[in-house]
């Protein structure tokens, strides 16, 4: 049996396979329904690691004859060889494809009828120290282009905690500095108003007095790469943080640990949950338990610290 290899996005290498129209077909179907372009792309990864992995393992190559055992034990290598989280997604997605195979009658039965998802083990992710960030800040001071954009960027990132896909795809439109506000777009295609403050429009300010100067300044996008590059993307923001902790001497910083650690400030600051889960676009308090395990039991002991119950008598 050939030796499966996992890349980078958590499944193997896909191959053609005899069901590849109908994967085709099922991106067409999502396209119709206006999902998103990463939507559309996250779903189809699921599909094409399937079978791959079929094809590897000299599992059935036609769609009607793929049973419950052989997603299983793609999902079962996806947990041997990626994250839980990873062996999830892609769950989620193979459940999507396989019901619009049902629906659409080219299956007499759905495989994963009767499967439960798999688990996911909670991760703590680690907060990012005021120290750590303003080591971070240091390493970015100066007056050139690069540095004036990564400092706003970095600024951006630890005033509001929006994933770093949703600050690569700011246009400069929705920038408004008259209202100290900036709207991102969330997953759904959400908008989403959000201000900032004072040391972030500020160092947005420095940054677009540079980049009027840009040869690509007419672009719509609001952050530029160096010279004429295009746009910064979402990987160009994680390499630029990494290269920036290298600078600074510092772990490398993952993007979403940004967001853990606003959520965590806002938590400690005593915001309201309703008015966290807004800020932060969360639709379920799912999401708002599971980013308040992050240095919960820390949170708890300065509550009990301000409170000094032993005082009152």
């Amino acid at each position: 049996m050939p030796e499966l290899k996992l890349v980078k996005d958590g499944y193997p290498d896909p191959e053609p396979g005899d069901y590849g129209s109908y994967v085709r077909s099922w991106a067409r179907s999502l396209r119709a329904r206006n999902l998103s372009p990463k939507t559309v792309k996250t779903y189809r990864e699921a599909a094409e690691g399937l079978s791959a992995y079929l094809a590897r393992t000299d599992g059935p190559r036609d769609l009607g004859a793929i049973r419950r055992e052989h997603v299983e034990g793609f999902i079962v290598w996806l947990l041997d060889n990626a994250t839980d989280s990873t062996a999830n997604n892609r769950y989620r997605g193979l459940q999507q494809f396989f019901k619009w195979a049902l629906s659409e009658g080219e299956i007499q039965a759905d495989p994963m009828a009767l499967m439960r998802p798999p688990m996911i083990t909670e991760k703590e992710i680690p907060l990012v120290p005021d120290d750590i960030l303003k080591k971070l800040l240091r390493a970015c001071v100066g007056r050139e282009f690069t540095e004036l954009r990564d400092t706003a960027i970095i600024r951006v990132l630890i005033d509001t905690g929006v994933r770093r896909e949703e600050v690569a795809s700011i246009p400069l439109d929705d920038l408004d500095l008259d209202t100290d506000s900036v709207t991102i777009t969330r997953k759904g295609r959400r908008p989403a108003t959000l201000d900032l403050s004072a040391k972030t429009c500020q160092a947005i300010e420095r940054y677009l007095r540079a980049r009027s100067h840009h040869p690509l300044a007419r672009r719509p996008e609001l952050w530029l790469g160096e010279r004429a590059r295009g746009p910064l993307t979402a990987d160009g923001i994680r390499q630029m943080l990494d290269r920036r902790c290298d600078q600074a001497g510092i772990p490398h910083i993952h993007p979403h640990q940004f967001r853990h650690t606003a959520a965590d400030y806002a938590m400690k600051s005593g915001m309201s949950d309703n008015d966290i889960m807004r800020n932060f676009g969360w639709k379920s308090r799912q999401m708002l338990a599971r980013y308040a395990a992050a240095n919960a039991d820390e949170r708890a002991r300065e509550a009990h610290r301000r409170l000094s119950p032993g005082d009152r008598v």
